[in-house]
């Protein structure tokens, strides 16, 4: 079995949704193209074989380099989404007002220095991320495709996956949100005093 590190695993999460990106920008462009150019990138391909190593590897260094930002800057858009969809969905069935809800954030956020880390909140965590980069990331590319006059079925299917990720993505969230409101109290770890929620 193989084993990641919690960095490869991140950079994983970054190249993945990248990747589903990159892949909608280039079915765009490539619809784009005019018939000429769509047969010279065609003879391209057909003889990559003469094509030189170094070229190669330059072109597959520069795709895994462009959806690392892609994905970067996806996860800028998704800490967006949390905040302002995520956070306020959980907090009104929380029956929480904002500032409550941010308090508990923080008390738990400051725990953590204290603590052991719970493997279960942890991994629950890490799948909201993994769901809502690639439920996002799969929207442009159903669209994408809808433009390429693509099968109804396969867009039904990409539209309906990344929905069912986004909608697990706020189970997982308010499965956090209800783990930080149902915490009885947090040990700071400079006072080793206990607060009480």
């Amino acid at each position: 079995m193989i084993r990641w590190s919690p960095d490869e695993k991140s950079l994983i999460e970054l190249i993945t949704p990248g990747l589903i990106l990159l892949a909608s920008i280039l079915i765009i462009i490539w619809d784009g193209l005019d018939e000429p150019s769509r047969k010279w990138w065609c003879s391209i391909a057909i003889n990559a074989d003469q094509i030189k190593t170094p070229i190669l590897l330059s072109g597959a260094i520069l795709i895994v380099l462009v959806s690392m930002v892609l994905g970067f800057l996806l996860s800028v858009l998704v800490g967006y989404i949390e905040a302002k969809v995520y956070d306020r969905i959980t907090w009104c069935k929380l029956r929480l007002d904002e500032e409550a809800y941010y308090k508990q954030w923080k008390r738990y956020v400051h725990s953590l220095d204290g603590d052991g880390r719970n493997s279960y909140i942890s991994q629950v965590f890490t799948n909201f991320r993994r769901e809502v980069r690639l439920g996002v990331a799969l929207i442009p590319l159903a669209f994408t495709l809808t433009c390429l006059s693509v099968s109804f079925w396969i867009v039904f299917s990409l539209l309906f996956i990344s929905t069912w990720l986004l909608y697990t993505a706020h189970h997982d969230h308010h499965i956090l949100g209800e783990y930080r409101m149902d915490r009885p109290a947090v040990t700071t770890a400079s006072s080793g005093v206990q607060q009480i929620d």
